[in-house]
């Protein structure tokens, strides 16, 4: 009867134990995939601004992020948000479901702006609509 509640409590404490790591291990998973996505927007980024090196302005609205640089798409979309200038760019990537279901449709904006005395420069905007725990910081 004894070893049948110390199993019992043995079973209990696994339990709230899984309980507690399970979701953790589950943002842990989550901010690893968001940050995939920021080092496609690193990777983006830099060929944007190498292509406005190259022509003296940044990128068409409507031109291709594919013709730019290879980006997974697993998570979501990337898409050129605006051009307001030939030396400015906002890119947008609009998440799916499949990190999370709570994260689908959540957007992530970041703007290139160029200037001949600080050269590229690149921000996270507050237009994103990823959690804010989520967001990389500027």
């Amino acid at each position: 009867m004894k070893s049948a509640l110390i199993l019992i409590g043995v079973i209990a404490v696994t339990v709230i134990q899984a309980a507690i790591a399970i979701p953790a291990d589950m943002d842990d998973t989550v901010r690893a995939k968001v940050s995939e996505v920021t080092t496609g927007f690193e990777a983006l980024a830099q060929s944007a601004c190498e292509y406005h090196a190259a022509t003296g302005q940044f990128p068409a609205q409507d031109f291709p992020i594919r013709d730019l640089v290879a980006l997974s798409q697993s998570y979501g979309t990337f898409s050129c948000l605006a051009r307001a200038s030939k030396d400015d760019i906002t890119y947008r990537f609009t998440f799916n479901n499949v990190i999370s279901s709570s994260l689908n449709g959540c957007t992530l904006d970041m703007k290139i702006t160029y200037n001949p005395s600080e050269g590229y420069v690149k921000r996270w905007l507050s237009t994103s609509t990823l959690p804010e725990g989520l967001r990389p910081r500027n």
